[in-house]
């Protein structure tokens, strides 16, 4: 899932409903990891906003939505920001930092290096 996302952002010209869809299951993927109580899962992403700064770092802006694997008709909206750190190549993620806050309760997907 990471790869996939890092290489769509890293194409000079890229869909954003493509990267909304990239997002969508990498979040999927992550947030997995930490919901311990109850396996979460994004059902959507939208309204994506990015913001490119030096050294390959990616501001990330979406609404999403998540809810749990156990009841899909469960699902709300999530506000996600962060940051995606690129590899020099453009074909991993080296780095990243999102913030999910739904309903008051915020997860931290992130992978340092």
């Amino acid at each position: 899932m990471e790869r996939s996302l890092a290489q769509n952002l890293s194409k000079s010209k890229w869909s954003r409903n493509a990267l909304e869809n990239d997002l969508e299951w990498f979040v999927t993927w992550k947030i997995k990891q930490v919901t311990r109580a109850e396996a979460y899962w994004c059902d959507r992403a939208k309204n994506l906003e990015l913001e490119w700064l030096p050294n390959k770092v990616l501001l990330v802006r979406a609404v999403i939505y998540i809810g749990p694997e156990s009841d899909v008709s469960s699902v709300s909206e999530a506000t996600l920001e962060g940051s995606l750190t690129l590899s020099s190549h453009g074909k991993r993620l080296k780095s990243y930092n999102l913030n999910i806050v739904q309903s008051g309760t915020t997860y931290v997907l992130s992978k340092k290096t």
